[in-house]
């Protein structure tokens, strides 16, 4: 998600790099083999000569260089990681002391003697401390206190209590705290967690995805993202028409937006919040008492039947459906719940909500995809 948000063409990244003609672009490899220690990795090559031979020790060399090459590969493929290059493949240093340490043990298991052990101490503590400084970081911030992220999910939760929404949606950029609790579902602003956000260019079309179908309950922007997602979101119309403030700052980033104003703060979908006569509001409380397959197809019927809505204006029955999305799949198969949504002009959203958790998700993306194209055109 995160190579196709940046625009990059990951399978023509790896032809020029298995083409070893040096066409593929400079990336942050280096860095991430030093900075997660690869070089104690050569400390193995001096403990094997110590030990008796084992399967497992080739098995455990081999995993180890698994790990050490798709962590250099990745950012040459995938491209680098937001706020620090390091982030994503932090896995790797962990697996270097995994590995130092096993050949380690293994030393004594094997049968050295005192004196041996003591020369080969010696000879690998100038060794040790060379790799220390070379690779040694002192410990820093990628960009934000983390308790901050936390303090965003809990203004959700208190706004989820006051307003009754089960499930809320929330769009924000910080996916991993989010996520983490398992108490929402997510639009993930940052790019990462979000099949059709990552590959929706800036413009019309993320908009009317953002908007028309996935129609966030809650919105959450801040700091660089607002810049990000301004002409996309925060400058659209519906924008101001269908949320309501909960907080709300005016700042400027110079650096990235110049003297644009911009917005931070968090935002609520009216036609979800308490008191709301919208049909959306009605269903999903309907839907709450009674998760049935019964309530979604006479909710398809009664929205089909007000001929002078928009094209999406029945999706906020197929949103209301991934709301209660586990306890309908305890009761229905994932094509049965689907099968109400087929005959609609939003089948292809709904299918792309119920099927996410399948083998089938891609698909249903890409034909979601191909519709709001030609929606848009």
């Amino acid at each position: 998600n995160t190579a196709v948000a940046q625009g990059i063409a990951v399978t023509e990244r790896l032809g020029a790099f298995l083409s070893l003609d040096g066409g593929y672009p400079k990336c942050a490899a280096e860095k991430i083999l030093k900075v997660h220690g690869v070089l104690y990795l050569l400390v193995i090559a001096f403990l094997t000569k110590l030990m008796e031979p084992g399967k497992q020790h080739r098995l455990l060399i081999l995993l180890t260089a698994s790990i050490v090459l798709t962590s250099y590969l990745h950012p040459c493929l995938f491209g680098v990681a937001r706020l620090d290059s390091t982030r994503l493949t932090t896995g790797l240093a962990v697996a270097v002391w995994l590995a130092v340490a096993y050949f380690a043990g293994r030393v004594r298991l094997a049968g050295l003697g005192w004196k041996r052990a003591c020369l080969s101490a010696i000879l690998l503590a100038p060794a040790a401390l060379l790799a220390f400084n070379a690779t040694y970081r002192a410990p820093y911030p990628l960009c934000c206190d983390t308790r901050s992220f936390d303090g965003i999910r809990k203004e959700f939760l208190a706004l989820a209590a006051r307003h009754d929404i089960h499930t809320p949606t929330v769009a924000n950029p910080d996916l991993g705290v989010m996520s983490w609790h398992k108490q929402f579902n997510i639009v993930d602003l940052g790019l990462i967690g979000s099949k059709m956000l990552a590959r929706l260019p800036e413009g019309p079309l993320l908009a009317e995805y953002f908007f028309e179908l996935a129609a966030p309950d809650f919105i959450e922007l801040h700091g660089s993202w607002s810049c990000k997602h301004h002409a996309s979101i925060l400058a659209d119309a519906r924008f101001a028409e269908r949320y309501h403030p909960v907080r709300e700052n005016v700042f400027q980033d110079a650096r990235r937006c110049g003297d644009l104003p911009l917005k931070s703060g968090i935002w609520i979908r009216k036609d979800v919040m308490q008191g709301s006569q919208s049909f959306e509001r009605r269903f999903m409380a309907r839907l709450r008492r009674e998760p049935s397959l019964e309530a979604i197809r006479e909710e398809l019927a009664s929205c089909a039947r007000r001929a002078d809505e928009s094209r999406y204006a029945c999706a906020y029955v197929a949103r209301a459906v991934y709301r209660e999305k586990p306890r309908l799949l305890a009761r229905y198969p994932t094509e049965a719940l689907a099968k109400p949504f087929s005959a609609t002009q939003t089948a292809d959203f709904a299918a792309f909500l119920i099927h996410g958790h399948t083998s089938s998700a891609s698909r249903k993306a890409a034909a979601l995809f191909r519709t709001l194209s030609a929606a848009t055109r």
